[in-house]
């Protein structure tokens, strides 16, 4: 977070807090070892993606595209290579808008492809199964 933080919006830094917090009381309310926390964000690479895809080894800037809220969709092509494999790719879109004189990053949507059945953005992501701070279960969302 030291070398991210300030290319991050507030929001998104409270979102990741609170994260962290409700990852800090799943481990309290599971404290057996050998279980594998439920929470989706487990393996995720923040601004690429989950599994595979979390450890990107070039990207493409391809387009920007204003938003009528004034933030801006950064959209991004991520390539993965193995040395004997062939390369992937996939697009994000990062949702960037300007923030105390700056551009920072306030969300990531993780677009569509033969992968992925849908957009998933990484908010929802940080909020699955957390109300706030607090650990609720696997599949549901604060209200």
């Amino acid at each position: 977070m030291t070398t991210f933080a300030p290319f991050l919006s507030k929001g998104l830094r409270h979102r990741i807090d609170q994260t962290v917090a409700c990852e800090a009381d799943w481990f309290r309310q599971y404290p057996q070892t050998g279980m594998k926390p439920g929470f989706g964000w487990l393996e995720l690479g923040l601004f690429s993606g989950d599994g595979e895809n979390a450890g990107p080894s070039a990207f493409q800037i391809e387009r920007t595209q204003p938003q009528k809220d004034g933030t801006v969709r950064v959209y991004v092509t991520l390539t993965h290579a193995e040395s004997n494999e062939r390369p992937w790719t996939w697009q994000v879109a990062a949702i960037v808008r300007r923030e105390d004189g700056h551009y920072v990053v306030d969300d990531v949507i993780y677009l569509k492809d033969k992968n992925n059945p849908a957009d998933v953005r990484l908010s929802k992501l940080l909020s699955d199964g957390c109300n706030g701070p607090r650990w609720v279960g696997e599949g549901t969302r604060p209200r």
